[in-house]
């Protein structure tokens, strides 16, 4: 799950120029594949919140939202909120919640291409692209801290400014 965190945050289609993108809150349905698997890990939690008791999934909800960096939307897609500082800030990523260092390959107002190398062994490349400032799409490949490979693919969509109870990624 930390390695889904990671990606997520390294989803984030960050540059030092402006970038054209909306900040708030932001629907992303994700391709994974690990390892010569594909999933979906919105779907999967779904599926376990569905075999929960109503009592024991509200609760598991209820502590998602006040802690939440990541929700999941009615549609089952991933939700993330991009905030301002966020945005403009690309060398916070990953830093603070993941002791990872980022770098910036390429960087224009609609692309962005980085690198990143984390404390705990994870490493790999992104690449972000800004299709308009409300949809988006990308590739992260990495690997995990034991070598163990992973590639996510993005589409992104702007669900509105306020990110309500999600939190901010860092």
């Amino acid at each position: 799950m930390k390695a889904l965190f990671f990606a997520l945050v390294l989803a984030s289609p960050l540059a030092h120029s402006a970038l054209n993108m909306k900040p708030g809150l932001w629907g992303l349905d994700m391709k994974i594949t690990h390892n010569g698997k594909e999933f979906n890990p919105a779907a999967e939690m779904q599926k376990a919140f569905a075999k929960m008791p109503e009592a024991q999934r509200k609760k598991m909800m209820d502590m998602m939202g006040e802690k939440a960096s990541v929700g999941i939307g009615k549609n089952g897609e991933s939700q993330v909120c991009y905030s301002k500082e966020v945005i403009e800030k690309p060398e916070s990523i990953g830093k603070q919640s993941q002791k990872c260092v980022t770098k910036i390959i390429t960087q224009t107002s609609s692309k962005i291409v980085t690198n990143f190398k984390c404390e705990d062994g994870s490493s790999g490349d992104a690449s972000w692209i800004m299709n308009s400032p409300t949809t988006m799409t990308g590739l992260v490949n990495m690997k995990d801290p034991r070598g163990q490979a992973s590639q996510i693919n993005y589409k992104g969509k702007f669900i509105k400014a306020d990110c309500g109870k999600i939190r901010p990624v860092i």
